[in-house]
């Protein structure tokens, strides 16, 4: 069952943080089950199609020294891949899944948000910002 999977990872991830001298608080993983999100969508950037259920989940490690950042990125991306492959071997999700980019890490590849439509936002960008002033502010880049 996933919440058994991710207590179990939850309680590795803290177990290797320990073993590696690194200082944790605490672990909150939150899960938003969506009912029918994309019942009524139409053609968009982001492509899910209707009938796939979503479940974002947002797994938020709290740790006491900033020079660790990189250490507890990469536990965050061993907990977030093990969980995901509980949930596609219990056949609750898939590999193809598209990632939310409210949910993503910042150096997810734009294909694995946004799939097929990529090209055509990198279009739309070029014809709406030819200066490239959104490039200037934060998030995803369509460059």
């Amino acid at each position: 069952m996933a919440s058994e999977a991710i207590e179990e990872q939850v309680d590795l991830l803290y177990k290797h943080a320990v073993a590696d001298n690194k200082e944790m608080n605490n672990v909150l993983f939150s899960i938003e089950p969506f009912n029918m999100p994309f019942a009524h969508s139409t053609d968009s950037a982001y492509p899910h199609p209707s009938n796939r259920q979503v479940t974002p989940s947002t797994p938020t490690l709290f740790y006491v020294n900033p020079e660790d950042d990189t250490y507890f990125e990469n536990a965050l991306r061993r907990l977030v891949n093990a969980v995901q492959t509980v949930a596609v071997n219990e056949g609750e999700s898939s590999w193809d899944n598209l990632y939310c980019p409210n949910y993503a890490l910042a150096d997810t590849p734009l294909v694995q948000m946004y799939g097929s439509n990529v090209d055509r936002l990198r279009k739309i960008r070029e014809r709406v910002d030819p200066d490239n002033i959104m490039l200037l502010t934060g998030g995803f880049k369509f460059v």
